[in-house]
């Protein structure tokens, strides 16, 4: 049974996203000496598998970055701009000697060629750098994108 619950779980529910962060209890279960076997208990467990998740709200989650931007004051509005641009959230500002210091929260999935853009808006001259910070829900119209590319 768990076999096939946890094969289910690696195809996913929605998008074919492997399914995380869940509990799966057996409550009850039986054996017949001829139609009992391994096989058939790992069917079992994927049809109580798909059973359940068609009951429930699956979300789609998508990794945060956690971004510093070093950057001098000239730049900051246009580099705001820019990451809010991204779906991203400014979480503090704060001051390094004569530069300013953004910390941000940012979606990896935008985060791609960010360099490029960064020394565009700066003229070369703000430097950034990102580490994994969480997973959080992937914006509804997103993932119905997202669903929709991957049928």
């Amino acid at each position: 049974i768990i076999k096939g619950v946890e094969s289910s779980m690696r195809t996913g529910i929605k998008a074919n996203y492997p399914v995380v962060d869940t509990k799966v209890r057996l409550f009850d279960g039986a054996t017949h000496p001829v139609d009992s076997s391994g096989f058939a208990f790992e069917i079992a467990g994927k049809a109580a598998f798909k059973e359940a998740s068609s009951e429930c709200q699956p979300i789609i989650l998508e990794p945060m970055m956690s971004v510093e931007i070093v950057t001098p004051e000239d730049y900051e509005a246009a580099i705001q701009g820019d990451i809010q641009s991204r779906r991203g959230t400014v979480d503090n500002v704060g001051n390094r000697i004569n530069l300013k210091v953004l910390d941000c929260k940012v979606p990896l999935a935008n985060m791609f060629s960010y360099i490029a853009d960064l020394r565009a808006l700066s003229k070369g001259r703000a430097t950034f750098c990102m580490e994994f910070s969480c997973y959080d829900p992937m914006p509804d119209s997103l993932a119905e994108e997202l669903i929709g590319k991957k049928k």
